[in-house]
């Protein structure tokens, strides 16, 4: 009987260890489950907004395009984890492609706005800029860029935000500095451009024009309007050299600066040519060849430039390709797809802050935008700090441009933050 009642104490100590030991298991189990059901909880309160881009893949920019997009998809991610999930929020980007033609770009939009319902458009030059600009305040829904303006964006209303001045103002700066430093100031510059017939590329020449009745500092001898890929400009070159010309401006695209290269070679000539940004004295001296044979040669723009210090902003491209998934090189056209995108993220975060994570829309943004003043430390180093208007949708008081060259074979600033002068509308 002893050895019964043993048996049956020891059973039940047994089954109560059981019990104890199924309950721990199944505690351990609901914890377990609601850790892994907590990121789908978060990525459930997460908001998603779309945004729409405007790309190039098939026209005159194709070449620079992968760079230039990719520099928005890395921003983008990075924000996304970084700080969009701390907000809620998280941003979905779809690109289309336009070619850089102001038809296609008009005859995209209905169907754009009808897929995404975007909260902005992130918009890449003057094809689209124009094709849209009447049309976005009625939609609602902003446009933003990270290259320079247009003057025919130049007027009150428009929903065409940029956060940097014309093409013509960071030309007109260059002058300034060029006559300034290089002349000392004892005569105008003597300079020619090289265009075509877009309304974007001339839209520069008529803003350095406009820039010339105001100053006494530049002299433009000669505009040389030619194809989007000229096949060759050395008759053309030769006359404004022969003119003497201190230096020939490309604000057009890489095709032209390297038919313009091509031609002062052939010509045994030393004339530097100034490039913008969005050609790149990096990846022009990649077409070219070398660097070597951009030796004095000028890029400038009013953002960072692709130069070879370590820069606050080529560290940050060293962040993105590091952790984003940023593949592209250290070009500037990469960079002004960091600028365009991180334009847009900043101003997203503005928006949150006075609207709520669960009210984004384009009119939000476009409410951060108009008369907005943004800090350069929100950029990582990637664009100066600037001040938006309701009379004028990109940046006129206080704005510098940056200047690199090529010495040495490296990539260099020759200047950084010259002043911009008064440009007059035009």
């Amino acid at each position: 009987m002893r050895d019964e009642r043993h048996h049956f104490r020891a059973q039940a100590a047994a089954m109560g260890a059981t019990r104890r030991f199924a309950a721990h298991c199944a505690a351990a189990l609901a914890l377990a489950c609601a850790g892994a059901a907590a990121p789908s909880a978060q990525a459930q309160a997460q908001t998603v907004y779309n945004i729409a881009g405007y790309v190039d893949y098939t026209g005159p920019f194709a070449v620079s395009m992968p760079s230039f997009d990719g520099g928005r998809k890395a921003v983008i991610e990075w924000w996304n984890q970084e700080v969009g999930a701390k907000e809620g929020v998280r941003l979905a980007y779809k690109a289309y492609d336009m070619r850089y033609d102001a038809s296609q770009a008009a005859s995209l939009w209905p169907g754009i706005k009808s897929e995404l319902s975007p909260i902005a458009v992130m918009s890449m030059g003057g094809p689209d800029s124009t094709a849209l600009q009447a049309r976005l305040p009625d939609d609602r829904i902003p446009a933003m860029l990270g290259l320079p303006a247009y003057g025919f964006t130049w007027k009150e209303g428009s929903w065409v935000y940029n956060p940097r001045p014309t093409n013509a103002h960071e030309v007109a700066g260059f002058i300034d500095w060029f006559q300034a430093e290089r002349l000392k100031g004892a005569r105008p510059v003597k300079f020619a451009m090289v265009t075509a017939e877009s309304p974007a590329f001339m839209d520069t020449v008529r803003g350095v024009q406009s820039y010339l009745k105001t100053s006494r500092k530049g002299e433009l001898i000669e505009v040389i309007t030619t194809d989007m890929q000229p096949a060759d400009l050395t008759l053309q070159v030769r006359r404004v050299i022969n003119a003497g010309a201190d230096f020939i401006v490309v604000y057009g695209n890489g095709p032209q600066a390297v038919a313009t290269k091509r031609a002062i070679q052939a010509l045994g000539k030393k004339v530097p040519i100034l490039i913008p940004s969005h050609v790149s004295l990096a990846a022009l001296g990649k077409s070219l060849g070398s660097m070597e044979a951009l030796e004095g040669d000028f890029e400038s723009g009013s953002v960072a430039l692709a130069t070879d210090d370590d820069s606050e902003a080529k560290q940050f491209y060293g962040m993105l390709t590091q952790k984003y998934g940023l593949k592209q090189p250290w070009v500037s056209t990469t960079i002004m797809g960091m600028a365009n995108a991180l334009f847009v993220v900043r101003v997203t975060e503005a928006a949150i802050a006075k609207v709520g994570a669960k009210n984004l829309n384009g009119a939000a943004l476009q409410s951060v935008l108009a008369n907005g003043k943004f800090d350069a430390s929100l950029f990582n180093g990637v664009l100066p700090g600037f001040t938006l208007s309701n009379n004028i949708s990109f940046p006129l008081v206080g704005t510098r441009v940056n200047v690199a060259t090529v010495s040495g074979g490296k990539i260099v600033y020759a200047v950084q933050g010259a002043p911009i002068p008064t440009v007059e509308k035009w």
